[in-house]
């Protein structure tokens, strides 16, 4: 046995000694690293109670005389079949279940093949404008009547009247003149024969332009309104007014039935007090940058782009004529009833703006940089324009414009006279250079 220096078992073998005692058998033997000055030796390595099990051994193989051996109960093993039954059981225990929970897996629908992209949806234009009456009379379809309408010196009712309706001297001939709108006769008059009509808004709109000075144009003291119609702005004009309501500006929105003054005769030094009357136009506008034109040609008085010059006037009695048949009144409509008067091709450095303020009047491609061709009524309303063919292009050389065809029968008394037939063959008169000069100019 290994002693420590004292004399006594070592460290080692001690815990053996009680084991032994206590009746635990080793597990296997060790060589035990021995102590400093002390001979290695080769011991039993014992499974501690915290740091190594020990078996303890049988009592038989230890008797003790203090307790006899005490029989332990049988331990029955448990049966094979019990196991496989249990095992049987929860396997169907198993399937059942998973066949009330489990459901099929949902096949992925099938990725959507790239189509062509839609096309953005056009946003909703404003609805057709309803019109009311501009004064107090409503009988605006009985163009016959000197109780309705107000003729000029001529006493000829049709020349209160749109169109070539009307003539003027011009030196010592007579002309046809074109009258771009209506002249409505007074309902109320004063005893020294002026007009006492209120004048009022035909429909919602903004107010655009307001003279208040007579001497400045041959309207007189007149309002522009604009309103929105499908198509693009159309303008309403009273002109000739006695008086404008106080506080109307440019930009102010006016609703229908709205005043804006009263019926008059001014300029006064044209119009005698018998013939009072209210001149009221529709139309549309030839170039939303007439002002720079007008500006390059240092001309007075400023209107803006509400000269008369810029504006062309359509029939006034359109809208009430489609009321009276139960339509509602469409600018696209009245154009699409035009035949075309002429039909120019013009070189243009870029599409005319009039086809921006109203760019369903153009068609086919977009500009493709070249000449353009554009129809237009006897009036001077552009009706529709479009990209010269090439064949078109060729006639027209190295000149500036070629009116392409006339039409004489629709031209009629050509009281516009934009256009003149020269032996059959069409050209533009210096009024109608003007006017194209207007219609394409781009600053």
């Amino acid at each position: 046995m290994a002693l420590d220096a004292r004399g006594r078992p070592s460290t080692i073998v001690r815990p053996m000694i009680r084991a032994r005692s206590a009746g635990l058998q080793p597990a296997r033997t060790a060589t035990v690293r021995p102590l400093r000055g002390c001979a290695s030796v080769t011991t039993p390595l014992l499974h501690l109670p915290h740091r190594v099990r020990l078996r303890r051994r049988s009592p038989a193989a230890f008797p003790s005389s203090d307790s006899a051996a005490t029989p332990r109960p049988a331990v029955r093993p448990f049966p094979r079949w019990a196991l496989l039954a249990a095992g049987l059981g929860l396997a169907a225990v198993g399937l059942i279940a998973g066949r009330l929970w489990w459901r099929p897996p949902v096949p992925a629908p099938p990725e959507p093949v790239p189509g062509p992209a839609p096309e953005p949806e056009a946003a909703p234009g404003p609805p057709p404008l309803v019109f009311g009456y501009p004064t107090a009379q409503t009988r605006l379809l009985e163009t016959n009547s000197t109780d309705v309408y107000m003729p000029t010196a001529s006493g000829r009712i049709e020349s209160a009247l749109y169109g070539s309706v009307r003539t003027i001297k011009s030196g010592k001939s007579f002309l046809p003149s074109f009258h771009e709108g209506i002249d409505i006769a007074p309902t109320r008059r004063r005893k020294d024969g002026a007009a006492l009509d209120d004048v009022v808004a035909v429909a919602d709109g903004e107010v655009a332009y307001v003279n208040r000075v007579e001497g400045n144009s041959d309207y007189g003291l007149y309002v522009v309104l604009l309103h929105r119609e499908p198509a693009g702005p159309l303008y309403t004009l009273y002109a000739h007014l006695d008086e404008i309501e106080r506080g109307l500006r440019p930009g102010m929105p006016v609703s229908q039935g709205a005043r804006l003054g009263r019926m008059g005769r001014t300029p006064t030094r044209v119009i005698p007090v018998e013939r009072s009357h209210l001149h009221f136009e529709v139309g549309v506008m030839l170039n939303s940058r007439f002002r720079s034109w007008f500006h390059s040609k240092r001309l007075t008085p400023d209107h803006g782009d509400f000269n008369g010059w810029n504006l062309a006037g359509i029939d006034p009695l359109a809208p009430y004529a489609a009321a009276a048949e139960g339509r509602p009144f469409r600018l696209r409509d009245w154009i699409e009833s035009c035949a075309p008067a002429f039909e120019v091709l013009v070189r243009v450095r870029r599409r005319p703006t009039f086809f921006d303020l109203y760019p369903a009047l153009w068609t086919g491609p977009a500009h493709d940089g070249g000449p353009v061709v554009v129809a237009a009524s006897h009036g001077g309303v552009p009706l529709s324009g479009r990209n010269a063919a090439p064949e078109e292009t060729a006639v027209l050389g190295t000149l500036p414009h070629v009116v392409l065809r006339a039409n004489g029968d629709v031209l009629g008394r050509n009281g516009r006279r934009l256009v003149q037939l020269n032996g059959g063959r069409p050209t533009l008169t210096a009024a109608g250079r003007q006017w194209l000069e207007i219609l394409t100019w781009a600053p």
